[in-house]
């Protein structure tokens, strides 16, 4: 049973039994059969975005994102973007059912849901030329206008978004930055070893909040800047929505998976 399986992934307490978990769970993306895969793509997809975003370890995260990817290529965009939709709408990131929902304040609950979601998205868009048979990047000299009318149809569900989630989590991410600053000045003046030991625990604390912080800003610049190598057409959109300043930020990052 595929579920027995992904259900685990969290419960191994060393690196190496969650990476061969996972390995096994990728066996099963390229080998059930695409009608089966389909069916269980929701079972094996909520624990790969778990892993993406909460593993401790860089190669957990790593191989959840290619196998993220991987999924999508093998059931289908269209059974995983409902999910990540059902996400946007959560994070007040797209409209709800409920208007009382739209009006409520984004919380830092909503802010974690919300990078979450856009770094699902930056991670599906680079698979869309695959999906669907295109060159990765528009051919000079080759008339695009078939590849521009599939990138389209592909990209249009995630385009509002990206671009609510780069306004709205930069001055929030930026709120929770000065947050977690205020914390660590706070901290007082060093004068033993057993507080030397708390403070270089706090500090590493406060060093996975400032990341934290910061997350759902970058993975929205990262989902603009896949957009963007797709086809040059997403500069002039990122213009008219005013969020091209955000492909100035898209450095790596320690946690970019």
């Amino acid at each position: 049973h595929v579920d027995s399986f992904v259900q685990n992934i969290q419960f191994y307490p060393n690196v190496n039994g969650r990476m061969a978990l996972l390995e096994v769970i990728e066996v099963l993306i390229y080998r059930l059969p695409s009608e089966l895969l389909r069916d269980e793509c929701k079972v094996i997809f909520m624990p790969l975005v778990t892993t993406l975003s909460t593993a401790p370890w860089e190669a957990c995260r790593e191989k959840a994102a290619k196998m993220i990817q991987s999924l999508a290529l093998n059931a289908g965009l269209d059974v995983i973007t409902p999910v990540v939709e059902a996400w946007a709408r959560a994070a007040k990131l797209a409209a709800s059912a409920t208007p009382e929902d739209d009006e409520k304040e984004v919380g830092e609950g909503d802010q974690d849901v919300a990078a979450t979601t856009v770094q699902v998205i930056a991670l599906l868009i680079p698979t869309i030329p695959r999906m669907y048979g295109l060159t990765e990047t528009p051919v000079e000299g080759v008339d695009g206008s078939e590849r521009e009318a599939a990138i389209d149809a592909a990209t249009e569900w995630c385009l509002p978004i990206i671009a609510e989630a780069i306004r709205v989590l930069k001055p929030l991410s930026k709120r929770r930055r000065e947050k977690v600053m205020a914390a660590v000045k706070a901290d007082r003046p060093l004068s033993s070893t057993a507080e030397a030991t708390k403070s270089l625990f706090t500090f590493r604390c406060h060093q996975q909040a400032l990341e934290d912080a910061w997350r759902g800003h970058f993975f929205g610049c990262r989902a603009l800047e896949a957009l963007c190598l797709l086809t040059p057409k997403y500069y002039a959109w990122a213009a008219a929505e005013d969020i091209q300043d955000c492909l100035l930020y898209t450095s790596p990052s320690p946690r970019d998976s």
